[in-house]
């Protein structure tokens, strides 16, 4: 596939123990000259560095950690590594649809833009099956015209957006290299700060549901580390006037129950030090609802949740 100048790419992809889905990402991303991969291994086991995936292809670049760095950490390692126009966030487990980079090539035209929405679509990564990921940026990236501060500031995932690459170098962006939920703090500022931004209605990437990942683990370590980046994330909304745009962090505190009386107490000192509420957007029957919705997804996708 022959791709013009104008979609001079870069593609940032951490990994870390997951070699056969990081080829599976690989083949679904057409050879070019005008397309850079940059993949960061955070210290992964067992690892071949003559075979590993990505070593021998063109205009790859693999950079082996030998110390654990995060995913944000190996995405901060990407950005410094970014020579392209564009930019472009893939996990490792995730793929890129047929037709993805033909959408590339037509619609990242704009010099302008700071960052391109696109649709996406959601699969369970063993059966390829229908997975439910994929629903709530999507409705963001479909309420654009209507609703485009809550775009900016609720689509919070890298994936799914092409960034312009002087847009997140300018603006000095970084990833939280923290064991989960690293992206948060970019995504929202990256959000914030971007002067203009547009999205287009074309599905082109798959994010998958898969077991062991980040954001399928629940320890009190990733809760923690959730919790602390979502007081950010609140106190950083409120600091910028989008009170209204604030999560709620009960999940958070009732989550630190599971892991002992102190983790609970640490957690509301937390609370108490970044200002924030236990009772922010509180409804009783809406929550309840919300309950009910979050324990029955857990259930449906119970054998990938890792506790």
């Amino acid at each position: 596939m022959i791709m013009s100048n104008l979609m001079d790419l870069s593609i940032i992809i951490p990994h870390k123990n997951s070699q056969n889905l990081l080829q599976r990402c690989l083949d679904s991303i057409p050879e070019s000259d005008n397309i850079e991969i940059i993949i960061i291994d955070d210290n992964s086991s067992n690892v071949n560095k003559e075979i590993f995936p990505g070593v021998n292809r063109k205009d790859t670049k693999v950079i082996f950690s030998e110390t654990d760095i995060t995913a944000g950490g190996a995405r901060n390692i990407g950005l410094d590594h970014v020579s392209n126009k564009w930019m472009i966030f893939a996990d490792a487990d995730d793929f890129f649809l047929k037709d993805a980079f033909v959408v590339f090539e037509k619609t990242l035209v704009n010099q302008e833009i700071d960052i391109y929405y696109f649709r996406v679509s959601s699969v369970f990564s063993d059966t390829l099956e229908r997975a439910t990921r994929d629903k709530g940026v999507n409705t963001l990236v479909d309420h654009f015209l209507t609703d485009e501060a809550k775009l900016r500031l609720k689509h919070i995932v890298p994936w799914g957006k092409v960034f312009s690459s002087e847009f997140v170098r300018r603006n000095s962006i970084r990833f939280d290299e923290v064991p989960a939920s690293n992206d948060i703090m970019f995504g929202v500022k990256t959000g914030f700060l971007a002067k203009k931004i547009t999205v287009i209605q074309q599905e082109v990437y798959c994010v998958t549901m898969n077991r062991g990942s980040i954001s399928n683990t629940l320890t009190a370590q990733n809760n923690r580390s959730r919790y602390i980046v979502m007081l950010k994330y609140n106190e950083y909304l409120r600091k910028n006037q989008y009170n209204s745009f604030q999560n709620s962090i009960r999940p958070f505190i009732f989550n630190s129950l599971k892991f002992g009386f102190i983790d609970f107490f640490e957690s509301l000192k937390l609370m108490f030090y970044y200002k924030d509420s236990f009772f922010y957007n509180f409804h009783p029957f809406r929550s309840a609802k919300t309950f009910l919705n979050i324990k029955m997804n857990r259930e449906k996708n119970s054998k990938y949740i890792i506790k």
